[in-house]
C-alpha cells in the first residue's frame, strides 16, 4: 500500500485540482452551459474509472478525477435545487444530504473496496457514474422545456 506521506500527498493534488477547476469553471460559467460543464466533468470521471479498470494505479490519475468531480459537484447541486423546487428548506436539505453523503461515502467505498476486485468496483462507479450523468443531462432537458 502507500504510505501515510504518498496518500496526503494524493488528496491533496485531488483537492487542489478539485479547487482550480471550480475557480475556472465559476469564470467561465457565464459563456459556458451548466450542461457542458457537467458533461465534461462526467466524462472526464468515466475516462479516470477506465483507466483505472484498465489497470494503472488510481493514485497516478486522482488529480484528473478531482478535475471532473469539481465540474460535476456544483452543477448536480444547481440541477437538484432546481428540479425540487428551491426554496431554502429543500437547499438545507441538499446541503446536509451532500455532507452526509461526503462524509460516510468513503467508508462505504473503503468497506466495499477491501472485500471486492478493484476491476468490479471501478464497472461499478463507471455504470453509476453513466447512469447520474444521463439522468442530469434528462432532467436538464426537462428543466429548460418548463
Amino acid at each position: 500500500g502507500l504510505s501515510y506521506a504518498d496518500s496526503a500527498a494524493a488528496v491533496s493534488r485531488y483537492f487542489t485540482y478539485f479547487l482550480v477547476i471550480r475557480i475556472i469553471a465559476s469564470a467561465i460559467s457565464l459563456r459556458v452551459p451548466a450542461a457542458v460543464l457537467a458533461t465534461l466533468g462526467g466524462s472526464i470521471c468515466l475516462a479516470v474509472f477506465a483507466v483505472i479498470a484498465l489497470g494503472i494505479q488510481p493514485i497516478t490519475v486522482m488529480p484528473l478525477a478531482g478535475v471532473g468531480v469539481g465540474l460535476l459537484f456544483p452543477n448536480q447541486f444547481g440541477y437538484a435545487l432546481n428540479a425540487i423546487g428551491g426554496g431554502t428548506r429543500e437547499s438545507a436539505f441538499l446541503l446536509l444530504a451532500s455532507l452526509a453523503g461526503a462524509t460516510l461515502g468513503p467508508w462505504v467505498m473503503g468497506f466495499i473496496a477491501e472485500r471486492n476486485d478493484p476491476f468490479v468496483i471501478s464497472v461499478t462507479l463507471t455504470s453509476a457514474s453513466f447512469a447520474l450523468l444521463a439522468t442530469f443531462l434528462g432532467g436538464v432537458a426537462n428543466v429548460k422545456k418548463r
